[in-house]
C-alpha cells in the first residue's frame, strides 16, 4: 500500500507542478482550454475504462496458473481498448460540433482532437497497471503515475516553448501517455508469469463483473463532465481554468482511497 500511496501523492504533486508551469506560460484563455483538455483526459478514461480494470485485477488474482493469469490480462485489455478506440475515434471525428455546441469553445477543436488521441493511450497504461496490480504488485501504479505526470510536464512544456498552441500542448499529454504505456509494459514484462498455454477469460465474464462498476463510475463522473461543460459555456475558458484547479484540489482526499483500492482489490476479490 505504501508504494501505491507514494505513487499517488508524488504523481498528483507533479500534476500540480504542471498546472503551475502552464499558468505562468499561457494566456488566461489558453490556460482555460488546456485545463479543459486536462480535465477531460483525467475524467473520461475513468468512465470509458468501464470497470474493466477491476475485472482484470479480480481475474488475474484469482487465476492459479501462469497461462490463466496471462489470459485474465488479455481479455479485459482487449475489451477496454476496443471500446476506447471507438470512443476516441468518434470524438476525433466529431471534435468540431462537440467543441462548438457542447463546450461552447470554437478554439478548442484541435485541443479536443488531441484529447481524443490521448484517451486510448491513457486507458492502455491503466489496464497494464491493473494487470500488474492483479499480481499483487503496486509497482505498476507507481510507474504509471510518475512516468505519465513527469512526461506531461516535459512534453507539454516543450510544446509551449515551441509555440505549438493548445492542440500541440495536449498532444504532449498523448506522448506522455504513450511513454507511460511503454514503461508499464516493460514493468509487466519483468513480472509476467511464464509457461503454459494462455487461456483468455470469456468476454461475457469480464463484462458481467465490470458493469456495476461501470454504472457507478459513469453516474458519478458524468456529473463532473456536465459541470465542466456548463462552466465552459457559462463563464468561458478563463472560468474553466479556475474551476479545473479547484476540482483538482477537491480530488486530493481520494489519493489514499485509490491506494487502498489498488493494493487490496486482489485480496477482496477472492473473498
Amino acid at each position: 500500500m505504501a508504494v501505491a500511496m507514494v505513487g499517488s501523492i508524488f504523481g498528483s504533486s507533479l500534476g500540480f507542478v504542471l498546472l503551475v508551469l502552464m499558468g505562468r506560460r499561457l494566456a488566461p484563455d489558453e490556460l482555460g482550454l488546456f485545463v479543459l483538455a486536462l480535465n477531460l483526459v483525467n475524467l473520461v478514461p475513468q468512465i470509458t475504462i468501464a470497470g474493466v480494470d477491476y475485472a482484470a485485477i479480480r481475474y488475474v488474482s484469482e487465476a492459479r496458473t501462469p497461462g490463466a493469469k496471462r489470459g485474465a490480462m488479455l481479455t479485459p485489455f482487449a475489451v477496454a481498448m476496443a471500446f476506447n478506440l471507438a470512443i476516441g475515434g468518434s470524438a476525433f471525428a466529431l471534435a468540431r460540433p462537440l467543441a462548438l455546441h457542447v463546450f461552447g469553445q470554437p478554439h478548442f477543436v484541435e485541443g479536443l482532437r488531441a484529447t481524443a488521441l490521448t484517451l486510448p493511450l491513457t486507458v492502455a497504461a491503466q489496464m497494464i497497471s491493473a494487470a500488474i496490480s492483479g499480481l499483487e504488485r503496486a509497482s505498476g501504479e507507481l510507474v504509471r503515475k510518475v512516468v505519465e505526470q513527469g512526461g506531461r510536464i516535459a512534453f507539454a512544456f516543450a510544446a509551449v516553448l515551441a509555440g505549438a498552441g493548445v492542440g500541440g500542448i495536449v498532444l504532449g499529454l498523448a506522448a506522455a501517455a504513450a511513454v507511460a504505456t511503454l514503461a508499464c509494459a516493460v514493468t509487466l514484462a519483468v513480472v509476467l508469469p511464464r509457461g503454459g498455454r494462455t487461456q483468455p477469460v470469456a468476454v461475457r465474464a469480464v463484462v458481467g463483473f465490470a458493469w456495476p462498476q461501470t454504472v457507478a463510475t459513469a453516474v458519478g463522473r458524468s456529473w463532473s463532465l456536465l459541470m465542466l461543460a456548463f462552466v465552459s459555456n457559462l463563464v468561458g475558458a478563463h472560468g474553466v481554468a479556475i474551476f479545473g484547479i479547484a476540482a483538482a484540489l477537491s480530488r486530493l482526499p481520494g489519493l489514499v482511497y485509490n491506494s487502498f483500492t489498488y493494493r487490496f482489490t486482489p485480496t477482496i476479490s477472492r473473498l
